[in-house]
């Protein structure tokens, strides 16, 4: 009798054990993998929140069925990822929650892995040399900011601007190539001109997707990026071929914004 008693208890403690609901653990990071603390972590269907720890590690308990999971923190911009936990699940594979930091003001930030840190994309003028024969536009300095060819170039373009908005202002990025002295035809005949510019040459793909801040925007280049200088530029600025629409562009518009990839 003594003997069915405890396998009975063995057996109640064993399905106690078994209903604990599986635990969710994850970790806070910037997109360099450095720990957030102190992020608020809020569990899809729970009201109730944490906050991730000094190593940025933080864990929930959760129900079976798919489950959103997001993090935030004052001066980030929110993010999350969805799971999926099994009804026999006891524990859930552990997720990492990557935050960006919400630039300051306006603009494009490349997402620098050699510094880990953002780096701003200063607005650079577009010039003209040559005439309306022959002329060449580009701009005339290459960039400081130097982008790694080993990891997926990013970067962060911060604009009040909406969606529909930045798809009608005609976005580009282009390849550059740099133009010391070219023969350029002028009513007086052909002649050699110093160009010393950086002008477009190849058309670069990229894909564009709205962050949770609403003013915020990734923009990632598709594929690997070859070693060179680029530029993104609105309003094909830096392609156009019309010299007398180039200047009925507002002068705020007549810029590009330079990078190098090595």
């Amino acid at each position: 009798m003594r003997r069915a008693t405890v396998l009975t208890s063995l057996l109640l403690v064993t399905s106690v054990a078994c209903s604990d609901p599986p635990t969710l653990a994850g970790t806070v990071t910037n997109v360099w993998g450095q720990k957030i603390e102190g992020a608020t972590i809020r569990l899809e269907g729970n009201p109730d929140h944490i906050t991730s720890g000094a190593d940025g590690a933080f864990s929930f308990e959760v129900k079976p069925g798919q489950r959103r999971v997001e993090a935030g923190k004052k001066g980030w911009i929110k993010s999350g990822t969805t799971i999926n936990v099994g009804e026999d699940a006891d524990t859930v594979p552990s997720v990492t929650i990557e935050l960006h930091e919400e630039p300051a003001r306006p603009g494009f930030y490349a997402i620098n892995h050699n510094k880990k840190e953002y780096s701003h994309l200063e607005a650079s003028p577009i010039k003209v040399v040559g005439s309306e024969v022959g002329a060449y536009i580009g701009v005339s300095k290459d960039s400081d900011v130097i982008m790694r060819k080993d990891h997926s170039v990013q970067f962060i373009f911060s604009s009040t601007a909406r969606a529909s908005e930045i798809s009608r202002m005609g976005l580009k990025l282009n390849r550059l190539e740099f133009v010391p002295t070219k023969e350029v035809t002028g009513v007086l005949g052909d002649q050699d001109v110093a160009v010393n510019l950086w002008v477009a040459k190849d058309d670069v793909a990229y894909d564009i997707a709205g962050l949770p801040s609403e003013d915020d925007y990734l923009i990632t280049i598709r594929g690997k990026a070859e070693p060179g200088n680029y530029a993104f530029h609105t309003g094909g600025v830096l392609t156009s071929t019309d010299l007398n629409a180039m200047e009925n562009i507002p002068k705020e518009m007549r810029v590009a914004y330079t990078f190098e990839v090595h």
